[in-house]
């Protein structure tokens, strides 16, 4: 079996993933504080190894790219990864009944592009997502990304027909809601996640 001593663990699901967090936060036993602020980036040997961003209801796909590309590429460059697993949330969705995103199928599919094409191995796992028909329609989507395929935009008959509800189309329509995430408040949260990347020091890494 091939180890690696250097892994990224990249999660867009709408929800903040406290599990892995939790599991690295400071690289020993450690009781789960409440997370998910860029103040949360580790503690004592794990300080600086974690990064978070959180969003506000509405983020579309333009707003989700300019944040995603620069900060992933910023840790890219310090972390040096060896490998990167990627749990690929589908309830960042538009429309989904518990995520409050707005994304498109294929906002949420530039995470792959840009991944993939780092070169890097990359492993994609499955999320979060409560509406069924845009799931299996992101992730359709995004294998599809992986495998260099196209698709048809037209979805066919399947056994799970009934839960399409009459739209047999593989991109659907983003939600007309607000997005409460004004450019500037973006700007800084990017700015200030950069900076703490920046403080990264891999000599200090244990692995």
């Amino acid at each position: 079996m091939k180890t690696f001593k250097r892994i990224l663990y990249v999660d867009i699901d709408a929800h903040h993933g406290d599990g892995v967090e939790e599991a690295f936060y400071n690289y020993k036993k450690f009781f789960f504080p409440e997370t998910g602020c860029p103040s949360n980036n580790g503690f004592g040997l794990g300080k600086n190894f974690s990064f978070n961003f959180p969003l506000k209801p509405g983020l579309r796909d333009l707003s989700f790219e300019d944040l995603f590309k620069p900060i992933v590429q910023e840790i890219l460059i310090r972390f040096n990864p060896e490998i990167i697993v990627f749990q690929s949330g589908a309830d960042s969705l538009s429309k989904d009944p518990l995520g409050k995103f707005n994304l498109s199928i294929k906002g949420h599919g530039i995470c792959i592009e840009f991944l993939k094409n780092t070169k890097i191995p990359l492993l994609v796992l499955g999320g979060g997502g409560y509406k069924i028909s845009n799931v299996s329609r992101c992730w359709v989507y995004e294998t599809s990304l992986l495998l260099n395929k196209k698709l048809s935009s037209k979805i066919p008959f399947n056994f799970y027909w009934h839960r399409y509800r009459g739209f047999f189309q593989l991109n659907f329509k983003i939600s007309k809601i607000s997005d409460k995430n004004s450019k500037k408040n973006l700007f800084f949260l990017r700015e200030k996640i950069i900076r703490n990347i920046r403080k990264l020091k891999i000599n200090k890494c244990i692995f």
